[in-house]
């Protein structure tokens, strides 16, 4: 079925008069007026599928506490962990996300032995920021203080 508009053109009748067509592309993100960070998913480096728990709990403690401070914005646990156990570039989860900054790391654990490894990248210039090495001392279940704790800072 057809009707018109004008003598000239015609028209589908399920199409929308002329004055209710909409823009219907994504509206932009708004940026934050913080410097906006992405903890991304650490990765499991320990072999054990079972220790993916504790990875993602350093990941979501270093979310919790960034979003504490209240100079950054930080975006939520689950907007970064889509990209876990995928291989993406910075540029990609900047753009995704509206991101400035990501951190990223890996966790290593063998027996009472772990190593955590943390790096902060700065995404305009893809250049590594800072990069951190957390050697927590084996200690007994429910007797270690967080003095136990040492974060060695990496020259670049």
């Amino acid at each position: 079925m057809h009707t018109q508009v004008d003598d000239n053109t015609p028209t589908q009748a399920t199409d929308p008069p002329p004055d209710e067509i909409r823009d219907v592309s994504r509206p932009a993100l708004l940026l934050p007026d913080r410097p906006a960070i992405a903890v991304l998913p650490f990765t499991n480096m320990s072999g054990d599928p079972e220790q993916e728990y504790f990875s993602d709990g350093i990941s979501e403690d270093i979310i919790t506490a960034l979003s504490k401070l209240r100079w950054f914005f930080v975006i939520a646990r689950n907007s970064s962990f889509i990209y876990k156990g995928k291989a993406v570039h910075m540029e990609q989860v900047a753009e995704e996300l509206g991101i400035g900054y990501v951190v990223e790391g890996s966790v290593r654990k063998s027996g009472d032995r772990v190593r955590i490894t943390a790096q902060l990248n700065d995404v305009s210039t893809g250049s590594h920021i800072w990069g951190g090495t957390l050697r927590p001392r084996p200690c007994r279940r429910f007797r270690c203080s967080g003095r136990d704790h040492r974060i060695y800072r990496r020259s670049n």
